[in-house]
């Protein structure tokens, strides 16, 4: 498996989207990371006030893609960045995010916007390992300098934490880095979105009985990062539909 990663890279890398723009590629696939960090954060949340921050987050690589095709600017680029840290500066003034993370986190947008404002050449100092990102394989609790290693973030050097400044300690997961049971309840919940067109939380919860509302808006946030579910409208008149 891991020979064939360094070969899709490169193809992408060549392909028509990204012409050989490595350092294109490269903000596209860490942008990808720091999102998912942030919707771990966000899963964490009791309240769905980082909601919106998360989906500022999964919007970026989607936003460099179209840019290296030419469909948006990079300054439409530059300005989703830009308000992605405003969001988190702002969450962590008002104590919905830890001030670690949103300084790690903040740190590697800035690490972005620096490759995209100098980016006018395809960088020499990129190469196809450089997007190798080990799988996560532990079922111990992680730390930061591991979490940060396998998300291919920069900064290994503090601890994820929740609101209250506790270390998030994950489940035993699979090789994917989810439970095979959470699995299984994705697959029911974003089958029914499929099949509903528009569903609330409630409507699912009525169709899938084996876990909470909250467990339920946990799996529609890792849904929404993977580009299958869109969300519409804001807190309890939201609904989902299929992406």
């Amino acid at each position: 498996m891991s020979e064939k990663i360094p070969d899709f890279h490169e193809k992408a890398v060549h392909s028509s989207l990204f012409k050989g723009r490595y350092d294109w590629y490269f903000c596209y696939l860490k942008s990808e990371k720091i999102a998912h960090a942030i919707c771990l954060i966000a899963s964490q949340s009791p309240t769905h006030d980082l909601d919106q921050l998360a989906q500022s987050a999964t919007q970026i690589p989607q936003t460099i893609a179209y840019c290296a095709a030419g469909e948006a600017t990079p300054g439409m680029l530059l300005a989703d960045l830009f308000c992605a840290i405003s969001l988190l500066r702002i969450q962590a003034t008002q104590g919905h995010i830890h001030d670690d993370n949103a300084k790690v986190l903040v740190g590697e947008y800035e690490q972005i916007i620096r490759k995209i404002a100098a980016s006018t050449q395809p960088s020499p100092f990129l190469s196809v390992d450089d997007f190798l990102v080990p799988e996560i394989h532990s079922s111990e609790p992680e730390e930061l300098v591991t979490r940060m290693q396998n998300l291919g973030l920069s900064q290994p050097t503090r601890q994820i934490k929740d609101s209250k400044g506790h270390i998030i300690v994950k489940d035993i997961r699979d090789k994917n880095g989810q439970s095979k049971g959470q699995n299984s309840r994705m697959e029911k919940i974003l089958q029914l979105v499929r099949e509903k067109k528009s569903v609330s939380v409630r409507d699912i919860v009525s169709e899938v009985r084996d876990c909470s509302e909250k467990t339920i808006q946990r799996e529609l946030t890792h849904l929404i990062a993977q580009g299958f579910v869109r969300k519409v409208g804001e807190r309890r008149w939201s609904t989902y539909t299929p992406a």
